[in-house]
Parts: C-alpha cells; structure tokens; sequence
C-alpha cells in the first residue's frame, strides 16, 4: 500500500516534489518484484486511494470559491465527490484483486 500511495504521490506533485519520490517508489515496486508479493501488488491499488482520499479531504467545502478564517483567505475548491468515488473504485479494486488472487492460490 506504501508504494502505491508513492507511486500516486509521485504523480499528483510530479512537477514539484513528485519527482523527488519517483525513485522511492521504483524501489518499493523492486522490492515487491524481487519478493515475487503478486497477492499483495493489489495494495498498490488501495496505496493510490489515499492521495484521491486527501483530494476529497481538502475540497470538502467545494465546489465554488470558498472562504475561511478571520482575514478572509479564500479559496478555489473543486467538488469532492469525483475524488471520493475515484478513492472507492481504487479500494474495492485493490480489495477484490487480492481476494481473487488469494482463492486462486488456495
């Protein structure tokens, strides 16, 4: 799950700080390569729910322009729901693949 929130880290910030986790995430997916881990590579799945998680988390008051605070910072939010349904997509995926894999090898 580590390496997939990583990977989508990576990705949602690569023109600034992503790209500095790139290579943390190459590892990480060696890693579980190299320890032949398939049934657990579908936490890679639920890992990049987390960044989508934190996207609905900090547009909760959106959509629209939205205001806080005593000096008046406002702000441009987007809807959360898009992030929330992408979020639960990715679980439920990570989720059934493993359970899938896992009743295969049994």
């Amino acid at each position: 799950m580590l390496v997939g929130t990583l990977f989508a880290f990576s990705l949602a910030g690569l023109l600034s700080i992503g790209l500095f986790f790139v290579p943390l995430a190459l590892v990480g997916a060696a890693l579980l390569l190299w320890k032949r881990a398939f049934p657990g590579a579908f936490g890679l799945l639920s890992g990049a729910s987390l960044i989508a998680l934190y996207l609905a988390y900090i547009n909760r008051g959106g959509p629209g322009t939205v205001c806080e605070g005593a000096h008046t910072v406002c702000t441009d939010e987007y809807a959360p729901w898009p992030f929330l349904v992408v979020a639960a997509v990715l679980v439920a995926g990570g989720l059934f693949g493993f359970v899938a894999v896992r009743r295969r090898n049994h």
